[in-house]
Parts: C-alpha cells; sequence; structure tokens
C-alpha cells in the first residue's frame, strides 16, 4: 500500500470497515475456502469485459462442470441470463459497487474485502453469508492479530480479477479460466453490455448525455497502446490494462487460459 493510496482512500476505508464489523462477525474467514478444489475441479474466472456477451451461452452450458467465481460487475449480466456463480468477489470501497449486486437473490456467495462498500451488506439476499479476506488496511488487526494466517489473504494485482484469480490459485483449481477478461477494447467498448455501468444510462441518458460519449471517454482517459489480439494482429488497450495483463503473464498460476473470443493475447 503506498501513501498516496493510504491518503485518498484512508476515511473511506475506515468508515467502510467501522461499518462492516457487525456482518463481518457472521462470516466465514477465506481461508476456509483455501485447498477446497483439491485439484479435481476447474475454476471459471468471470470479468465484465466486452467479450462477456458473447460467452454466456457456452458458460450456460458448461457451468455445472466448473466452479464459477464472478467479479461483482459481472453478477448481473450472468444473472440475467440465468446463470449462478458459486461466489462473487467484491473489493471496491466507493458506494458505486453496491449497485453492481442491488437485485441479486441467488445462492452465490460474497467474497469480501472489509473495506468494501458497507452498503453492500446491507442489501436483501443471502450472498451476504460469506467469506471475508485479509487487508493490508491496519484496521484488520481488530479482527485478527495475524490476519494473513488467521483469515486468509489473496494476491492483488490492481483489478478485482486478480484477486478472483488469486483465489482460484489457493482453493487448488485444477485449471484456470478466464472469460470477459479482455484486457483491451474490442469493438471499442470498454464494458459489457448489460453491465450496471451500461444500464444505467437507461436512467440518465439525455441528448448531451450519452453512453457512447461515457464509453469513449473511458477509452480517452489514458493514451492508447496496443497489445496482440487472441485473434492476431492488434488489439487497442491503455497503461492501466496492460499492467493487468503483466500481472497474468508474471504471476505464478496454474493452467490459465482465456475463453473469450476477443480480448489480448498474454
Amino acid at each position: 500500500m503506498n501513501i498516496s493510496t493510504l491518503t485518498r482512500f484512508e476515511k473511506i476505508w475506515t468508515r467502510n470497515f467501522i461499518s462492516n464489523l457487525p456482518q463481518l462477525t457472521s462470516m466465514e474467514p477465506i481461508r476456509s475456502l483455501f485447498g477446497i478444489c483439491q485439484g479435481k475441479a476447474d475454476v471459471l474466472v468471470c470479468g465484465a469485459g466486452p467479450s462477456l456477451i458473447l460467452s454466456l451461452n457456452d458458460i450456460k452450458t458448461y457451468r455445472k462442470n466448473l466452479v464459477l467465481i464472478a467479479v461483482d460487475t459481472a453478477l448481473m449480466v450472468l444473472w440475467n441470463f440465468g446463470i449462478d456463480p458459486d461466489l462473487v468477489f467484491s473489493v471496491d470501497p466507493q458506494v458505486l459497487n453496491t449497485k453492481y449486486l442491488e437485485g441479486y437473490n441467488g445462492n452465490a456467495k460474497i467474497v469480501f474485502d472489509p473495506t468494501s462498500s458497507y452498503h453492500s451488506l446491507r442489501l436483501p439476499g443471502k450472498f451476504k453469508n460469506g467469506f471475508f479476506t485479509s487487508s493490508p488496511f491496519p484496521l484488520i488487526r481488530i479482527l485478527s492479530s495475524k490476519p494473513e494466517e488467521e483469515i486468509g489473504a489473496v494476491d492483488f494485482g490492481g483489478s478485482v480479477s486478480t484477486n478472483a484469480v488469486s483465489l482460484a490459485e489457493k482453493m487448488g483449481a485444477r485449471n484456470i479460466l478466464l472469460v470477459g477478461q479482455d484486457l483491451s477494447f474490442p469493438n471499442k467498448l470498454a464494458h459489457c453490455k448489460g453491465a450496471v455501468l451500461e444500464e444505467r444510462f437507461n436512467h440518465i441518458e439525455s441528448r448531451k448525455l450519452r453512453r457512447e460519449y461515457h464509453n469513449h471517454k473511458q477509452m480517452t482517459a489514458l493514451p492508447v497502446k496496443k497489445a496482440a489480439s487472441i485473434q492476431g494482429g492488434e488489439i487497442r488497450t491503455n497503461e492501466k490494462l496492460l499492467i493487468f495483463k503483466k500481472w497474468f503473464e508474471e504471476h505464478p498460476k496454474k493452467i490459465f487460459g482465456s475463453i473469450s473470443e476477443k480480448t489480448a493475447l498474454f
């Protein structure tokens, strides 16, 4: 944790952590998931990249053969297509993050960073009876004097998908597959159609505020970079996504494979 990150989020982390304490006491430490697959089950980690929409039929077909971990931004895309994950990973401290979970009433269990938005654990639904992770935030020692050992920690590469992949490793997955983890902007899109960030424009879109402009703004917030595409040639990306791409490439892993049709090659 660097100084700039601590300075930016210290107040919101503190508020979230203290507000989450009553709910955390009824949740299980993430360590209880470690080794659960025993090398006998494949784990699919589902992100909310633009290509997710192209893979929904395949996910639904093979759902019963996989342990499915969804990042929170992908949850309602899956749920609205009739797919219920086993776990949903949530780490963002911002209030907007709660929107990704609203309306969900399936059987998945949340995997929750204690500094994530406290509004999430106040939503209705069984998903809240899930698991919580350790955290580099100092207040975690309220829950444990040895948080990494007693609660359990996952590696963090800057995005919730890296957390989810690290969890899949520690669960003892036989193979780890990725979907919706594009690390790029296929078809000039930043998010999967149907994702909460996309759908909220149904309510706020106007003549002067178009979803196309919002999508363009996200794509151009950082200088354009190019990466090799899984389909051959190059695909548009940016420096932030390349950092995540590097994490996947360098992180110790089982067998990684992307089943997305359009993604950066790694």
